[in-house]
């Protein structure tokens, strides 16, 4: 076996290993999905001989890997983006974006999230936090409530906390955000949401076109087993929403 071909079945194994990481320590998603795909493309890359050896199984194969490679790029440039903060500490209400919930217990992206909030509390405990999320199929528990136990713990007054457990996606939950603000708040009040540094970019999005023009952003950073599979998942979805709208 070449040394080329050597290359790629480390990489296969490194990124079945991740998938599986991925797999065992969170939720199934489209990008544990995808990092199981790519480790199976690696893989053919790796074989040189039969079927895999003719002109249109390369085609194929370095179509796919190149398709991927890009993938990845667009990854990065969403991990560097995202992990610079912006937030000012004078806002009057923070948004704290749900994700996964394995049972009762916030995954570790969630978990790194709800630990950006506490940091920010510290620094402006008079803020608002908006904790939003909905129970998903694999959810005992709404990620709203989950993420208030968690807050809780950690010493949050209940006071400023505020759940919003109806939201099922990144637009819903700056949507039914602001109609709770909206409905505490004067006018012109001031916004800073949470969320993982890959994500960063695209709830960005999200948050100036329901009612957040100017929010800030604080984050928190990715588990080591999930920067591939949120990566290349978000990847997909920044490009579907660009192209399809």
């Amino acid at each position: 076996m070449s040394n080329i071909n050597k290359t790629f079945l480390c990489l296969a194994l490194l990124s079945a290993i991740n998938a599986a990481a991925a797999s065992i320590l969170s939720n199934i998603t489209l990008g544990t999905i995808l990092t199981w795909f790519l480790s199976m493309v690696l893989l053919l890359c790796s074989f040189r001989s039969g079927i895999a050896a003719s002109r249109p199984a390369k085609a194929a194969k370095y179509t796919l890997l190149g398709i991927f490679c890009l993938l990845l790029a667009g990854s990065m440039v969403l991990y560097v983006g995202g992990g610079r903060d912006t937030a000012a500490y004078d806002e009057d209400a923070v948004i704290v974006l749900g994700t996964g919930v394995r049972g009762e217990e916030p995954t570790e992206s969630l978990r790194r999230r709800l630990d950006a909030a506490i940091r920010y509390h510290e620094n402006n405990p008079d803020a608002m936090i908006v904790v939003t999320g909905g129970q998903g199929s694999d959810e005992n528990i709404t990620e709203a409530l989950c993420m208030e136990r968690y807050l809780l713990k950690a010493g949050i007054p209940q006071e400023i906390i505020i759940k919003e457990d109806q939201a099922t996606s990144t637009e819903e939950n700056f949507m039914f955000s602001q109609k709770i603000l909206d409905d505490l708040l004067a006018p012109g009040y001031k916004t800073c949401y949470i969320s993982n540094d890959f994500h960063i970019f695209r709830a960005g999005l999200y948050a100036r076109s329901f009612g957040f023009p100017d929010a800030t952003h604080a984050s928190g950073t990715t588990p080591w087993y999930m920067i591939v599979p949120n990566g290349l998942r978000e990847t997909v979805v920044i490009c579907k929403t660009f192209i399809l709208g």
